[in-house]
């Protein structure tokens, strides 16, 4: 007999929130879903353990969501009343760079993110994410179980340079 492995953490009410990177489900749907988070996030998506899954792209800013999903229509994530994807905008397009303002930044986003799993009906969610800073800054003690799916070091990455110092303290 074949026993299927359950993804989701130990939690009691099976419910589950995935944070992408940096990137969003219309990014990964177009790369293939090949990279790590992205199959962790379809095992998510597969795992009958987990009965509520809230999916949030990474924050961005809304005046180029404007333009770019005009332009190019994003692929349509697969919603169900257990599944939703939620977009979290901002007017700036990029993340502070300061270690203070991204402790800060990540925190009001987490305030959001609640919010949003309270509206789906999401307790004591187990958290599921590949962004340092949410891991890092974010204090869920209103979540479950936070699982960091460290996919590369970006404080070592020349295109993340500017925010160095925060990835260290995040990973600290």
């Amino acid at each position: 007999s074949s026993e299927a492995t359950s993804l989701a953490p130990a939690m009691p009410s099976r419910h589950a929130i995935f944070t992408f990177d940096d990137i969003t489900w219309d990014a990964a749907q177009r790369r293939g879903m090949s990279f790590s988070q992205d199959q962790v996030l379809l095992g998510l998506m597969e795992d009958p353990a987990v009965e509520r899954l809230l999916v949030s792209n990474r924050p961005r800013s809304a005046p180029i969501v404007a333009i770019k999903d005009r332009v190019r229509r994003p692929v349509r994530f697969p919603e169900t009343e257990s599944r939703r994807l939620r977009q979290p905008l901002r007017l700036r397009r990029d993340d502070p760079t300061g270690v203070a303002a991204l402790q800060r930044h990540y925190r009001g986003w987490e305030r959001r993110l609640r919010r949003a799993a309270e509206e789906f009906g999401l307790e004591r969610p187990a958290i599921v994410t590949s962004q340092a800073f949410v891991a890092g800054f974010c204090e869920f003690d209103w979540a479950g179980p936070v699982t960091y799916v460290a996919i590369d070091d970006f404080s070592a990455h020349p295109s993340y340079r500017r925010w160095r110092r925060g990835f260290l303290a995040a990973f600290e």
